[in-house]
């Protein structure tokens, strides 16, 4: 098969129904795609990914289309700059805290599994997959329980996101909501990851307020 008659377009919503093949194909005959209108390839092998991920000198995450639209985020950055962020984040983001959360996980999901057992099935991701990690990562981070639901339903929109426009009007509502919450952190710390993050510094070198809601949305996502 030529290229010309492959198409690998991830953003349709055809390519839902259709993503394992898809990657079959890009697999089998294109391990390394290339975006017809120039603007990215695609690797599909592992060994492939494995190289690319671990050459950040070669590969640079600091030039990635999606990430004009958001706030600074260590997945789209390059050491040694990616490497100063994830130590001062890992002051924060401790064993223990993660550790703590194994009540809370157990509680959430038999509650999740509670609602939709008694009619012998579901949408497995809405109704379980979906909600759990969303709403842990939540309330990790300090959003209040009021805030929970609407956090949820804008992380299952980038489930369906079709375009740029799509993808910018989640993020500005959570990053809205983050702003108001950093700034109640600031003036209030709790005993949530939020204030944790605030305080945590290697050298003197605190997050920005930028870096705190990017890592923050990036939890999230």
């Amino acid at each position: 098969m030529a290229q010309a008659t492959f198409v690998y377009d991830p953003t349709t919503a055809r390519f839902q129904t259709e993503m394992h093949e898809v990657y079959r194909v890009m697999r089998d005959e294109f391990p390394v795609y290339r975006d017809p209108e120039g603007r990215f390839f695609a690797l599909s092998r592992f060994a492939d990914v494995w190289d690319a991920v671990h050459d950040w000198t070669t590969f640079s995450n600091d030039h990635v289309l999606e990430a004009d639209a958001l706030m600074p985020q260590m997945i789209y950055m390059d050491p040694p700059r990616h490497t100063g962020l994830r130590a001062i984040v890992s002051r924060a983001f401790t064993p223990k805290r993660i550790a703590d959360l194994e009540p809370r996980i157990r509680e959430l999901a038999r509650e999740l599994v509670g609602r939709f057992a008694p009619t012998g099935g579901c949408d497995l991701v809405h109704a379980f997959a979906a909600p759990l990690p969303s709403t842990i990562a939540g309330e990790l981070i300090g959003v209040p329980e009021e805030h929970l639901e609407p956090f949820r339903s804008w992380t299952e929109q980038f489930i369906a996101i079709s375009g740029p426009d799509d993808f910018a009007d989640a993020a500005a509502k959570i990053y809205a909501l983050f702003g108001e919450l950093l700034a109640e952190r600031r003036r209030r710390p709790g005993d949530d990851l939020m204030s944790a993050l605030i305080e945590a510094e290697i050298d003197g070198a605190h997050l920005t307020d930028e870096e705190l809601l990017g890592f923050s949305f990036l939890l999230l996502i």
